[in-house]
């Protein structure tokens, strides 16, 4: 679950003196720029992620544990871990703006969300009420994170190109992998082969809906953090 968020952790920590930088040289489309990269790159890696431990929770845990009891957890985790990568990513964008405070008072706000809305649902569902309420509060913080940065920045996000797009491709993505998976489980050995054409053919699937519809194609903001250290 943290391993995505772990990754994409690296790229936040690399563009703090990017942002930083670029508001101390008043080189505002330069911060634009790179928050937009980083943003997009985040989401079009993080939704991916979110597809696979969705639909092979099960595989993923007999890999790692040789056993799938918390299949059923892992998969409901997954809308948490893409608001969360995101959430992370802006903020840092936000704490590079010098925010340092705002940014404490939105993820502390969305802790304490968490919590209470726990108390409720875990009445109701037990273990999946926390699951819940982590979903709840990771979208709700990634929603706060998204209208700060705007309005510290003026970044634009364009949906379009960094949501929608994105999302129609996770879409077949999810098709594929429905299709792929009870032909590759019935005719291959062994659950990491198994895991890992499921995972190759799906993620192609990906990465060729998001040239198709235009998401994926070269950014100056990528040449921009990537100067930088990322």
């Amino acid at each position: 679950f943290h391993l995505p968020a772990g990754i994409l952790a690296t790229m936040g920590v690399s563009l703090l003196p990017v942002i930083a930088g670029g508001f101390a040289a008043n080189e505002e489309r330069k911060v634009k720029i790179a928050s937009f990269a980083a943003f997009k790159l985040t989401v079009m890696f993080s939704i991916p992620c979110a597809v696979v431990m969705f639909f092979l929770s099960s595989e993923i845990l007999r890999i790692l544990f040789g056993n799938d009891s918390s299949a059923q957890i892992l998969m409901m985790s997954a809308p948490c871990l893409a608001a969360m990568c995101t959430a992370n990513i802006l903020t840092s964008i936000i704490q590079s703006s010098g925010r340092i405070i705002t940014s404490f008072v939105y993820l502390t706000a969305g802790m304490i969300l968490k919590i209470i809305i726990s108390v409720f649902t875990m009445k109701v569902w037990g273990i999946y009420g926390v699951i819940a309420a982590a979903n709840i509060s990771s979208v709700l913080v990634m929603a706060a994170s998204m209208i700060i940065t705007k309005k510290i920045i003026g970044l634009k996000f364009r949906i379009s190109d960094t949501i929608i797009k994105p999302v129609i491709s996770a879409a077949v993505m999810c098709l594929i992998i429905t299709l792929v998976k009870p032909a590759v489980t019935g005719y291959v050995g062994g659950v990491i082969l198994q895991t890992g054409i499921i995972c190759a053919v799906s993620v192609l699937a990906y990465i060729m809906t998001l040239f198709v519809t235009g998401a994926l194609k070269y950014d100056k903001g990528i040449d921009i953090v990537r100067k930088n250290g990322v």
